[in-house]
Formats: structure tokens, sequence, C-alpha cells
């Protein structure tokens, strides 16, 4: 069996897991308490060992340097009294980093993982949540399923082809990137709001979706209310104005479209003149080309032919946006 020192998640708070996570004092100070946990340490070759407390502890920072920076280390280190240790087990240790204009954090030791950064600012002892930065990585068992924990780097490669590892739901690795295996949950805007005196293009509404960590495609279609008005109370030109899915930005990619109102129909030979024509406009079912990384889709109303004045999120039927991110 091979395996990686780090911890293993065995108890969570509001979905985050607490195993050895670092938090300050009721009343901030140089102290932190630690939940109990446990975790694996490698120790050269005497092989992993597995280490626990079994309650929450309590670990004092020296005094915060009054010129400089610095960022102290939080790990917990295997000591073993049968390889000639003067004790034995897991002890958490703070290594005091140098004080600098550009503080850097100490290296982890061996027979010892990294737990949390602690940003020590100069002349100031209290040690809150903000000068906490989680370092935990999540143990690991070849052939097992990887959680992944807020020091784990989820860009780092699979050690084997078939690897799984929880982070979006499970991904698997195939070679050469991480690839889901269920779809991110779908992401939607409840209103659009409504704007008059539109005569250029403009984005109605926008979803932003965070970068999965592995190829996707994207579902979206949308609907909005377009009225075509005349705007100065005189015979509006004959025009029309649609909305677009777009990728990225305003003249992206188009993933969907919906035609929208056209004052053409109202003028005929009646030559009377045209107040406003509306229309609840929904585009078609659009799918994009495969995808990686983080992208804004933007639901684009515009004047297509003619010069139409436009407005859109006209009460109630204003509309809505609707994207989905699919593993492929």
């Amino acid at each position: 069996m091979a395996w990686r020192d780090g911890v293993l998640p065995s108890a969570s708070i509001s979905g985050s897991v607490v195993d050895l996570r670092p938090i300050p004092s009721a009343t901030p100070d140089r102290s932190l308490r630690v939940y109990p946990g446990s975790c694996v340490i490698s120790r050269g070759p005497e092989g992993p060992y597995l280490c626990w407390t079994a309650t929450t502890s309590t670990i004092t920072a020296e005094p915060a340097d009054t010129a400089n920076d610095r960022i102290d280390l939080l790990i917990a280190r295997l000591y073993d009294e049968a390889i000639g240790d003067p004790k034995s087990g897991p002890w958490l240790e703070i290594l005091t980093g140098q004080p600098s204009a550009t503080p850097s954090t100490p290296a982890v030791p061996e027979g010892a993982i990294g737990l949390a950064d602690l940003t020590r600012r100069a002349g100031v002892d209290a040690i809150g949540l903000a000068e906490i930065r989680d370092r935990r990585r999540a143990a690991w068992v070849r052939g097992g399923v990887r959680l992944l924990l807020p020091g784990d780097d989820r860009a780092e490669p699979g050690a084997y082809v078939g690897e799984y590892r929880h982070r979006n739901g499970l991904e698997a690795w195939d070679g050469s990137l991480w690839r889901g295996t269920r779809a991110l949950p779908a992401l939607h805007t409840t209103t659009i709001s409504e704007r008059r005196g539109v005569t250029e293009p403009v984005s109605v509404a926008a979803l932003t979706v965070p970068d999965p960590g592995w190829p996707y495609q994207l579902t979206v279609s949308a609907s909005a209310e377009l009225v075509v008005s005349d705007q100065d109370g005189e015979n509006v030109p004959a025009g029309r104005a649609d909305l677009s899915v777009r990728l990225d930005a305003l003249t992206g990619p188009v993933l969907a479209t919906g035609v929208g109102p056209d004052t053409t129909v109202l003028r005929g030979t009646y030559r009377q003149p045209v107040v406003r024509l509306g229309k609840h406009t929904t585009t078609n079912v659009g799918r994009s080309g495969t995808l990686t990384g983080t992208h804004t889709v933007h639901l684009v109303a515009a004047g297509v032919y003619g010069d139409p004045g436009y407005r859109h999120g006209v009460a109630p039927f204003n509309g809505s946006l609707f994207v989905q991110a699919v593993a492929v």
C-alpha cells in the first residue's frame, strides 16, 4: 500500500472538516485552540504512524516582533521513544518565523505535517481568523477516494489513471486532467431590472461559472420582456430588438438566441404613430463547446436592424437567465 501524510477527515461542522483545525481563542491573543482529530505522519524509513488527539488542545505562540512582520507555522510533529526521542506521540508546535519586511513561512520539518500559517503583524499579539491560513492536507491511501482540504493543491496531478478525489462532487484522474463525474448545480438569476431608453446592446443579466477544475460544457436558456417603443413621440422606424446569450462578452460567441419585437408589422398603410410593441422573448436552449477555467455568460439585448429604441425588464415578465455546467 502507498500513503500520503495528512489529516484523516472524520468530523465536520457546517459542512467543513474540523479535524486538527486551528481557531483563535475566545478572546484572540497569542493562543490557538486546535480541534481534536487524527492524522498520518511518516518518519523516514519508519513508515506511517497513525496519530490522534482526543480533546481540543491549546498552544501559544511567541510574542510578535516589535519592528517587522513574520509568519509562524503550526505543525503536528511525531515523536517516538522507541527510536530514541525524549517523548512519544503527536505534539502540536508553533515554529517561529523570521521577522522581515518580506517574511516567509518556515519549512515543514521531517516527521511533521503543516496545519496553518500564522501571520504575525509587527507589534500585534492577537491572532484572529484573518491571521490563520488553513494549510491542512488530507491523508490518502492508494485506491481510496481523497477528500480535499483547504491546504490541498487543486491543480496537483493524480498519482495514477483512475484515482478518485472529492471536491465539487467526485472527480477522476484520466492521466492529464481531473474530470467531474456529475453536473455542477444549476445557476439562476431571479429577475432582470427594467431599463428604458436603450439604443445600444446591453447585458441585462450575467452569471459567472467558477472553474470546476475539469472540462465542461454549458447549457443555457433565458427570457426577458423586450419593448420596442417610440422614444420621441414620432413614428418608430422599422426595426427589431432580439435577445442573445453570449460567452464572456457582449460580442462573444452566441450560445442561444431569441427573436424579439418587430415594429414593421404595425406600419403598413396606416401610417399612424406607433407607441410601443412588447414581447416576452425566450431564447432556445443552447450549448457551448468544451470549456475549461472560469467563464461568464451574458444575456444581451440588442437592436438587430433599423433604429428602434427599446426597453427591457418590464414587469411582470422581467425574465431570467439559466446556466448549467456539465462535466465532459
